[in-house]
């Protein structure tokens, strides 16, 4: 499968790949609102991160797990933070549509990529937080939208 192509990426010295390892959460939301990866080497190290398929498959399939918990009984004594149900059964069909358009072959934009990582790793946001002002399938559509390339990169 190919990757996009980011030239920025092969410009990157030490201290770049050292922020693009120590920094992804500010790198993810720069990503998630547009930033262009070919601006910075770090921005295009982790682009090339996010939208590499091994990191997409296990995405998808933490993406199919908070499905599978969220439907299952409750673990009294769970160790790990648990989603919040309620807001998961709401948005569903859209975490299950997310999970598969992350999964599928081809390319995917690192904009949605972002989207899709800060919207299961956000401790604060409606995956896990039901008091959230956020709308969770608003967000999960939001990130399915974000995976398309644009024309440009696709003819590329």
């Amino acid at each position: 499968m190919a990757e996009p192509e980011l030239r920025a990426a092969g410009r990157a010295g030490l201290r770049e790949r050292l922020l693009a390892r120590a920094s992804p959460w500010a790198l993810d939301r720069a990503l998630a609102d547009g930033a262009d990866p070919e601006t910075s080497p770090a921005l295009a190290l982790r682009a090339r991160r996010l939208t590499a398929f091994s990191y997409r498959l296990a995405l998808a399939s933490s993406l199919e797990r908070v499905l599978r918990d969220a439907a299952a009984d409750p673990e009294p004594f769970r160790r790990r933070m648990s989603a919040s149900r309620r807001n998961v059964a709401a948005a569903a069909p859209e975490l299950a549509a997310l999970a598969r358009a992350i999964a599928s072959p081809g390319p995917v934009s690192a904009r949605g990529m972002a989207r899709a990582r800060l919207l299961i790793s956000d401790g604060t946001g409606p995956l896990f937080d039901p008091a959230s002002r956020q709308r969770l399938d608003v967000l999960a559509a939001r990130a399915i939208q974000g995976l398309s390339l644009p024309a440009s990169a696709r003819s590329a």
